[in-house]
C-alpha cells in the first residue's frame, strides 16, 4: 500500500465527505470531523488542499498502527 502520494484524490474526497468511510481509527475520525466542519465554514480551493494535506499528514505519521493500516487498506484500495 502507497501512501507516499500527497496528491491522490482520496484525501481531498475524504475531507470533502465524498466517501462513505466510518474510519477505524479515532484521531482521523476526529480530524475528518473538524476539517468537514472547517470546509462548511470556508471552502476555498486554499482551506480544502490544506486540509487535504492535514488528514494526509496524520495517517502518514501514524500508517504502522493497526487501525490506521485498517483504514488505509480501504481508502487506497
Amino acid at each position: 500500500m502507497n501512501i507516499q502520494d500527497i496528491n491522490k484524490p482520496i484525501w481531498r474526497k475524504l475531507v470533502l465527505g465524498e466517501i462513505d468511510y466510518n474510519p477505524q481509527y479515532l484521531a482521523a475520525s476526529l480530524m475528518i470531523w473538524r476539517l468537514k466542519s472547517k470546509i462548511k465554514n470556508d471552502n476555498s480551493e486554499e482551506c480544502i488542499k490544506n486540509s487535504a494535506k492535514e488528514i494526509f499528514e496524520l495517517y502518514f505519521k501514524s500508517k504502522e498502527l493497526p487501525s490506521c493500516k485498517t483504514d488505509l487498506a480501504f481508502l487506497l484500495k
